[in-house]
């Protein structure tokens, strides 16, 4: 079993530049999105736009108005509201409109601060919904397959998580979970159809959620910051950087446990954690699979629409 990203590894995946995919394009961790509305957000780079400025505006608003905790609890029902749509035209809708409201509030609501409403044919979303035709419904129907897959995987994450919290030797499952997320990685980089910046991409993704199961089972701040630069590392190849080893997991779980690995697969409770901890691990990895095909869907559209008359 290996446990440690070697050099010859990130050497094998030496990436070739093109429009890299990003994790965090949206105002939060994508990497913790849950629900549907944040799947998509993170995934489709024209929200992905829209919730960064609308984050933008919202700071510039608290700083313009005299009762913030007003200002607080209306866009957390806006949140709210937020959360509830399941497709790209209802996300797209709600932040326009709540981009006039903030940016009527900070004082900026005029010339090019003002929000246009799109035509259909200018609106690539509005008028996907419009049109209809063959392609834009096929893809429509696979964007929302693939976020309801994306919220399930999610789902499974979390059961398998609040579980393996109860087992005896939690650090021992993290590191297992990491060994195997290494065995799946390299598996994926010498089959299938993704790129290898689109790997890269998946890889970061899953390396995120790691980092999420090392803070919920309280692993040492050397774990998680471990994983962290692993997973920044390969979130960084994705874009077409050069790679960079970063080789810590040696001395962020340190040699004990290393070697206590060996002896705790003979104890009673060695199947349960083994078995977890491969849920998770194939949760997480098809998670991260679905959110890059849903950050592709974004751009595929884009391309087809750049390349109509």
């Amino acid at each position: 079993m290996r446990y440690l990203f070697s050099a010859a590894l990130y050497a094998a995946s030496a990436f070739t530049l093109f429009s890299g995919l990003d994790s965090h394009a949206a105002s939060f961790d994508c990497s913790r999105a849950e629900n549907k509305a944040e799947i998509l957000i993170c995934g489709v780079p024209e929200l992905s736009a829209l919730d960064v400025k609308l984050a933008k505006l919202y700071r510039q608003a608290r700083e313009a108005v005299s009762d913030r905790v007003e200002l607080r609890n209306q866009q957390r029902a806006w949140l709210k509201e937020r959360n509830q749509c399941d497709h790209v035209a209802c996300l797209q809708n709600l932040y326009q409109k709540r981009i006039v409201e903030l940016t009527t509030v900070s004082g900026k609501y005029a010339g090019t601060e003002t929000v246009q409403r799109l035509s259909p044919a200018d609106n690539p979303v509005q008028g996907r919904h419009e049109r209809d035709t063959t392609k834009d419904a096929r893809r429509e129907r696979e964007l929302d397959v693939r976020t309801d897959t994306a919220v399930h995987l999610s789902k499974r994450m979390q059961e398998a998580e609040r579980k393996i919290s109860g087992l005896p030797r939690t650090d021992l499952a993290v590191l297992t979970a990491a060994a195997k997320i290494n065995a799946l990685a390299v598996k994926k980089l010498e089959s299938g159809p993704l790129s290898e910046q689109q790997r890269a991409f998946v890889w970061s993704i899953a390396l995120h959620r790691l980092v999420l199961l090392a803070g919920r089972v309280d692993m040492p701040t050397a774990v998680i910051q471990c994983h962290l630069a692993e997973a920044k590392a390969f979130e960084e190849s994705s874009r077409g950087k050069p790679v960079k080893a970063v080789g810590c997991r040696s001395d962020a779980y340190g040699p004990v446990i290393q070697a206590e690995i060996w002896r705790e697969g003979t104890k009673p409770y060695w199947p349960e954690l083994d078995r977890l901890t491969s849920e998770w691990v194939a949760a997480a990895y098809m998670y991260a699979e679905e959110v890059g095909n849903i950050s592709e869907y974004g751009r595929v559209f884009d391309r087809d629409r750049a390349s109509s008359p």
